[in-house]
């Protein structure tokens, strides 16, 4: 190929940008493609300011926020490529964020919201009333449950994966704020990182600003007795998708402390995940071996996760087998073991656990993390995103 006809194909506009986007984990190789040209210039900025993490004044992946604030002033068209803005509020002392003019902001995730002043408190309800607005990470602790609320008044419609970390006010007494069902945020996702005795009064239909009447997915850390809760029953109807982390109390006797998963209450669960944190023990076995047990006919579920650490147990996986083979389903889900040192349990291994069960392709290995949801349902909030 000669430098004419190299330099021709190189202009071709979709050509350029397929070559920008195999950059674009490399800030440095953008930042100079973006002197090249104009129309180069467009494609490697997308790159550059797709994701915005504003936490510190270190450099790396951080950016300061004064100097992030001129370059946008300076140059307000790249507004438009931020797509992913992550801020901690610790890091202001004031609210110019106000005066960005964000277009095609998808994901917004904040950290102690009710930390800063006044205006960039305003700040955050602005966010969340942009159109585009799809995904919101909330994390931090409130003042009080009113704080909470009101930082969702008047929310963008859009929103439709929430994931909220942390809501550290105590609800021993009435909310004050009422929700307007015909502005709330219709949720497909939920995730919720938080003590239960924070998050089960504002759940009710007349104070909870999210609509999680049509929810498809959900992610529970320490907390799947919400399961069993009355004011959650209808919930659990549309449900697709279930995340469960489960946290086991020292000294706790599962069969006398802990209520059991029943996934019989959820008619349309397709994919569930369960982890038991710090790793497959005997009680965490039996959580999850007294969860399969209510599986019932008919049913949905095609496909369980184990997240199971970097080893098995000979007799978790003995029960498990005999449990998921007895299941009174067809077809039989197929059951994933995520691991967290893939390298050290390889798919022979965890086959040899299982040895019905491989025969049947019912067993696999996968590594741990990836955007499983996103995968699974669509864009869910787990995942990068759009």
């Amino acid at each position: 190929m000669t430098a004419t006809s190299t330099s021709t194909a190189l202009q071709i506009q979709e050509l350029a940008d397929l070559c920008i986007e195999h950059l674009c984990d490399s800030p440095s190789d953008l930042k100079v493609c973006a002197m090249v040209s104009r129309s180069w210039a467009s494609a490697a900025q997308s790159h550059l300011f797709r994701k915005i993490s504003v936490a510190s004044n270190r450099c790396g992946s951080n950016h300061d926020w004064s100097h992030l604030l001129r370059t946008l002033r300076r140059s307000p068209h790249l507004t438009r490529h931020i797509r992913h803005l992550h801020i901690n509020m610790q890091a202001f002392s004031g609210s110019p964020i106000c005066e960005l003019r964000f277009t095609g902001l998808y994901y917004v995730s904040i950290r102690d919201p009710c930390t800063g002043p006044g205006p960039f408190r305003v700040g955050i309800q602005q966010l969340l009333r942009l159109p585009t607005l799809g995904r919101v990470k909330i994390a931090g602790k409130f003042a009080g449950p009113s704080d909470f609320l009101e930082m969702w008044h008047g929310c963008s419609p859009s929103i439709a994966h929430v994931e909220l970390l942390c809501i550290g006010f105590s609800l021993l007494h009435t909310l004050p704020i009422s929700a307007d069902p015909s502005t709330r945020p219709i949720l497909k996702s939920l995730g919720i990182r938080s003590a239960l005795t924070n998050i089960r009064p504002w759940l009710r239909p007349d104070v909870c600003p999210l609509d999680i009447s049509y929810l498809k997915v959900l992610s529970i850390a320490d907390g799947y007795e919400m399961l069993r809760w009355p004011e959650f029953a209808s919930v659990l109807q549309t449900i697709e998708v279930l995340d469960l982390m489960i946290i086991i109390p020292p000294d706790a006797h599962v069969q006398h402390s802990s209520p059991t998963i029943n996934l019989s209450a959820l008619p349309h669960l397709g994919f569930i995940r369960m982890s038991v944190a710090g790793g497959l023990h005997r009680d965490g076995w039996q959580i999850i071996l007294d969860a399969l047990s209510t599986i019932t006919t008919p049913s949905s579920i095609r496909t369980i996760v184990i997240h199971s650490g970097s080893y098995l147990d000979v007799g978790g996986c003995n029960q498990l087998e005999s449990h998921v083979l007895s299941l009174p389903v067809h077809p039989l889900p197929i059951v994933e073991f995520e691991m967290a040192a893939i390298k050290s349990m390889t798919a022979s291994n965890v086959h040899e656990y299982f040895p019905t069960m491989a025969s049947k392709s019912l067993v696999r290995v996968i590594p741990r993390g990836g955007n499983r949801f996103e995968v699974q349902g669509g864009h869910w909030f787990w995942g990068d995103g759009r």
